[in-house]
């Protein structure tokens, strides 16, 4: 590198490949993996269990208060009332975290995860199902802090490949899931025994639903015992100063106020012993002395105030680092346009996601005069089980290689311009399904490359998450940043179940021939907007 000529110092791909690549913190990971794993895992249990039940028994719903042809909907909603708490209390925990430490937050997502997740297993009424949920998003938005503390464990020369490892745990957690929950919808056929078991009969969330809280229970115990804090000290208050602050603060000021007389009864027992002649000139010089206190006391009653008020903040300030809790409080000195530009892409990239997720299992199992494929529970089951293996090796040994050889912008708007070939998919595979009349060999196969298309939605998610991360004006906000942003991405997911639902239900009854292909059209159409948006991205990830 020539000092003199400034040219030759402009960044390249190859001048951080020259830095010495530090190990990853295997062990932290593995426990921030665990639990970023039970968000997914859990979501998806329930969402396949769900598909499956409604696919298999039409006239049964989930809930004792909502009729059964109203069970698809009430479904979606539950699913959007997740997003939406999620996306109400995600920014404050990440504010929280920045605050008190990220191992206080970590400790109680899973654990309230793993709650309210047990107790929508074991309640049949629709407001406690839609309260379980609501609280299921609470806790799940905590648990997006995870994202946060990867960014603090590693560095430059490592953290390609440790935000690498996010698509294979959220795609890992998905396809489990999934796979469990197909399972469960249909143990009753392979145990029958079960049908005579009342409980789980009146509650067939109960057992999915266990299943889902035991993970989070058994995150819970891992955070516990094997995380170590990553906030730094600087940024880390003390809470033995915290607690014991208000008692010296009202002893200080108590301290700092001159005792002020109020009677002149000490003086007269005092006069007394001088005799009857000195009583009246001491009771004189004593209510002068009285009346001088009190104007001094009421003309320096506001200086006294306010000598308290500068001690008192004066103390606060020695006591807690309240200049770096303001900064992280300061909304407006975090935006920046590099943070709006990636926060933009991150909601369409959510939204895709959980448009995927939704639409996969519901349009795979619909009759095909409804345009879907007529799978059976069985087929999905087998299929997510498949997909699920050669995913997970897919994230595992080629997003890595795709993200150190082509950079995260590169990869994330390949991931997210294939996705119109994933959407455009659905109605190819319903025209040929439609003409033979069941998904014979040719759907099946056809479905392994739809299947593998999807597989491209995860990678992107990763690269989106490490531009909101790169957007981070210092490493007090972290946290804030990263609320931020799982904030719009879980506003996008609320949106996305509730919308494709009635764009499919409105093209089957529009009444139109290849009407309701209408729903795909529409998610194209958007995905093509979110691919012209990735060209906003910087090119190189800082």
């Amino acid at each position: 590198m020539d000092p003199e000529n400034p040219a030759v110092n402009v960044n390249t791909d190859a001048q951080p490949q020259q830095e010495t690549r530090k190990p990853l913190p295997i062990k932290q990971l593995l426990v921030v993996a665990t639990v970023l794993l039970a968000e997914p895992l859990t979501n998806s249990i329930i969402r396949s269990f769900n598909d499956a039940l409604a696919a298999a028994n039409p006239a049964k719903g989930f809930s004792d208060e909502v009729e059964a042809p109203n069970s698809s909907i009430f479904s979606q909603f539950l699913e959007s009332s997740l997003y939406l708490a999620k996306a109400a209390t995600v920014y404050q925990w990440g504010k929280l975290s920045d605050k008190l430490g990220r191992r206080p937050i970590l400790l109680m997502g899973p654990l309230g995860m793993g709650l309210s997740t047990f107790a929508l297993g074991i309640t049949g009424n629709a407001w406690v199902q839609t309260t379980a949920r609501s609280m299921q998003g609470v806790f799940g938005g905590n648990l997006e802090t995870t994202k946060t503390v990867i960014a603090e464990i590693t560095d430059s020369t490592n953290r390609n490949r440790a935000y690498a490892a996010l698509p294979l745990v959220q795609s890992t957690g998905t396809s489990i899931g999934s796979s469990i929950g197909s399972f469960i919808a249909t143990l009753n056929q392979k145990l029958p025994f079960f049908d005579h078991i009342f409980f789980i009969k009146e509650h067939p969330l109960f057992i999915p639903c266990t299943i889902a809280a035991a993970f989070s229970f058994s995150s819970f115990h891992l955070v516990y015992h094997g995380f170590q804090e990553t906030l730094p000290a600087e940024f880390l208050i003390d809470w033995k100063v915290i607690w014991s602050f208000r008692d010296r603060a009202r002893s200080a000021v108590l301290a700092s106020i001159p005792t002020v007389p109020t009677s002149t009864t000490s003086l007269l027992d005092e006069a007394r012993n001088l005799g009857y002649g000195t009583v009246n000139r001491v009771q004189a010089a004593a209510e002068g002395t009285v009346n001088n206190a009190r104007e001094g006391v009421t003309s320096g009653i506001s200086d006294l105030q306010q000598e308290a008020t500068a001690g008192v903040t004066q103390a606060v300030g020695s006591l807690l680092p309240t200049d770096k809790i303001r900064n992280t409080l300061r909304l407006k000195e975090l935006i920046s346009r590099q943070l709006l530009v990636a926060l933009l892409n991150y909601a369409f990239i959510s939204f895709i996601d959980q448009a995927q997720q939704t639409l996969l299992p519901m349009i795979y199992t619909a009759p095909i005069p409804k345009y879907g494929l007529g799978l059976s529970s069985e087929d999905m089951t087998s299929i997510m089980a498949k997909w699920g293996s050669y995913n997970t090796l897919a994230q595992l040994m080629l997003f890595p290689w795709l993200l150190q050889r082509f950079g995260p912008k590169k990869v994330y708007a390949t991931c997210v311009s294939s996705m119109m070939f994933f959407f455009a998919g659905f109605p190819i595979l319903h025209l040929i399904a439609a003409y033979f009349g069941d998904a014979n060999i040719l759907v099946r196969r056809l479905l392994a490359v739809h299947m593998g298309i999807s597989s491209l939605v995860y990678m992107a998610y990763g690269c989106a998450q490490m531009f909101i991360m790169d957007a981070v004006p210092d490493k007090g906000s972290m946290g804030s940043v990263n609320g931020i942003g799982q904030s719009v991405g879980s506003s996008a997911r609320m949106v996305a179940p509730t919308m494709i639902s009635l764009v499919y239900t409105f093209s089957l009854n529009i009444g139109v021939k290849y009407g309701g292909y209408l729903t795909f059209a529409v998610l194209i159409a958007i995905t093509m907007m979110g691919s012209m948006i990735s060209a906003l991205l910087p090119r190189h990830s800082p």
